[in-house]
Parts: structure tokens; sequence; C-alpha cells
């Protein structure tokens, strides 16, 4: 709660002074939930959803509990008999699954038996005092179980088994996103993909630089009409804890390179001469490499790609050429340079 309170005063600040998204810290950081705790000091099992199984049901004991009031222990059985409690939980990020127990049993014969999703994790028999146990869980729906089973003949110490203080996988929460990408340039449409882990039903995005600057959608669709870096913040809740992402920069939006200049070099030229080489200033704009033409394609061929290039002229041409530049981005060739004319006037010598 006090997360989300913070959230929408820093909003506020955003509609009383104007967008400016660097009031938010540049940070990551995550919100989560309470450590899920059954110590059983409800008296009772109504603190989650039990589930019981075998011909007796476990029931709640004030005797000896490893923590507080309470434990619970197992129904009481007989020969080729059991007892079981069961909860299903919902692991969203892989954790730890920890609780006590205590057995007075026939060793070797009569078990306390750990279960997830029906498969056999560990058994205990014989006379164990108050242990911890701790396992590891991996993410999704999964079903704890704990049962006492007896074997066919003979009783042993109080013929019981105890669980008490038994630590959940806490229900995390985890802010998260993708988009297909983060390099577009300007009035392209970008589709945020929500990426958040846990039981998350509420979303608040800030997206600086675009249309809509604010959405509630679980994967909204926004719009970025100018050029630059922006910063893409999202909260989600489950409706108790909140957790929060903020990625400065995240979105870099690019626009068509400029015209390039008319490119430099000897502009008079001898056939006997051979070639000849070209280069125009470094232009901005995020531009990665560069364009060049030669007219008409007769003439020769260009080689290179940056601000220097050479001309390897064909053997023979006579005539005039001219040469272009444009510089090249994500965003593809705005427009090439004026036309450098290249009139070449004697033949070409062997």
């Amino acid at each position: 709660m006090k997360k989300t309170l913070q959230f929408w005063g820093l909003l506020m600040a955003i509609c009383l002074t104007g967008w400016n998204v660097s009031v938010f810290s540049q940070t990551l950081y995550s919100g989560s939930k309470e450590v899920s705790v059954e110590d059983f000091e409800t008296g009772d099992f109504s603190a989650y959803d039990w589930q019981f199984g075998g011909v007796s049901n476990w029931t709640i004991t004030d005797v000896n509990p490893y923590e507080g009031t309470y434990s619970a222990r197992s129904g009481i059985i007989t020969h080729n008999q059991a007892t079981s409690i069961s909860v299903e939980w919902n692991v969203y990020v892989e954790d730890t699954l920890s609780f006590w127990y205590k057995v007075s049993s026939e060793s070797n014969y009569d078990y306390l038996t750990f279960y997830i999703d029906g498969g056999l994790i560990e058994e205990w028999s014989g006379s164990i005092p108050w242990t911890e146990y701790i396992t590891v869980v991996p993410v999704g729906t999964h079903t704890f179980t704990w049962e006492y089973n007896k074997d066919g003949s003979l009783n042993s110490g109080e013929d019981a088994a105890w669980v008490d203080y038994i630590t959940f996988p806490p229900e995390e929460i985890f802010a998260g996103f993708t988009t297909d990408t983060t390099v577009i340039c300007e009035d392209d449409i970008v589709l945020f993909y929500d990426m958040s882990v846990g039981p998350v039903t509420e979303w608040t995005w800030i997206f600086e630089g675009a249309i809509p600057a604010l959405s509630s959608e679980q994967n909204p669709v926004v719009a970025y009409p100018n050029a630059g870096s922006w910063d893409v913040y999202l909260l989600v809740s489950d409706g108790i804890e909140t957790a929060e992402l903020f990625m400065p920069g995240y979105m870099n939006v690019s626009v068509t390179p400029e015209q390039a200049p008319t490119p430099t070099g000897i502009s008079f030229l001898c056939a006997s001469w051979g070639n000849s080489t070209y280069s125009i200033t470094g232009m901005g704009g995020g531009v990665t490499s560069y364009s060049w033409t030669l007219d008409p394609t007769t003439a020769g061929t260009v080689s290179g790609s940056g601000t220097n290039v050479t001309v390897n002229w064909a053997s023979g041409f006579l005539g005039q050429a001219q040469l272009r530049v444009g510089g090249i981005n994500y965003c593809g060739v705005r427009g090439h340079s004026q036309t450098l004319l290249l009139p070449v006037t004697y033949p070409m010598y062997p």
C-alpha cells in the first residue's frame, strides 16, 4: 500500500508540473508478498484450503507444539490404514517450502510421508523430535500432502506424526515487460507485452514521449511521434502488494537521416589516371552506413560504404559520370546528396 501511495503522489506531480519522467529513480526493484506460514494458531484448519484423506482426519492439538500453541496431529488409524492432509499452492517463482515434523511410530514400518503432486519426496519413522525439513519447489501449481500410514502389524510409541509451522513459497510478484524491438522510427507503433510474474491483476504504465502517455491495459499499444531516447515505467499489483520496473532510455526513436553533403574529391579525370577516391563529412542522426551510387553503371563501381570510398573506373569508359551518397540508419535513406559530376575525357591506355 505504501508503494501505491508513493506512485500516485509522483503521478500527481507529473500532472501539476508537466511531463518529466526524471522524477522517478532510475532503478529496477520489485515488491513481494509477506511469507505465507501455516502455524495452525487459528486452532483449526481454516487458514488455508486443507483437504483430508484416509480413514481418519488429522486434528489440531495443543500438546507440545513446535511453535506457538497448536500443531497438526495425524488422525487415529490402525493397521494397513492411512490418514493425510493436503493443500494446493501456486508457485510463481522457484523457492523453498519448509516445515517442522515430529514422529512417534514403529521404526521402518509406520511412516510420516511427504508428497508433492503425488510423488514421494521424503519419509520418516521411529522416534524423531521436532525437526525442520526444507525442499525446493519449482514454478507451477502443486499439491503438498502429509500422510501417516501404518503397515499390517504392531504399534510403537504414540503411533502418530505431527506437523507445524509450514512456510510456503511466497506468492511473489515481479514487474516485467518486453517488446519486439526497442529501436524504431518516428510514428511507429509499438506493442508492449506484459511479462510480470505472479497473480497480477492491475497494470499502470507510463510512457515518456509516447501516445498515449498513460495506460492501465495489460498489453498496451503506443506510438512514438518524436525522435529521442524514452523511458518506460510499469507498476503492477495483485491488490495486496505492488512491484515496479523503471527502464530509462528503453525506447530509441530514430529519424530518417537528412540529405547528405555533396561528396568531395577530384572532379575532372583523364581516363588514364586509374581509380579515384571521394569522401564526405560524417553525418549525425544515428547514421550507421552510407549508400553510394555511380551513374551510369557502365562507368565503374564504388568500393566501400563509409565516409571514404574508391571509384573503380571501367576500362574504356568515356563521358560524364554522376556520384551521389546518402546516409543510412534504422529508418532507411531519406535522400541522396546533390550530384558530383565526374567527366572522364581521355581514352584508357593499356
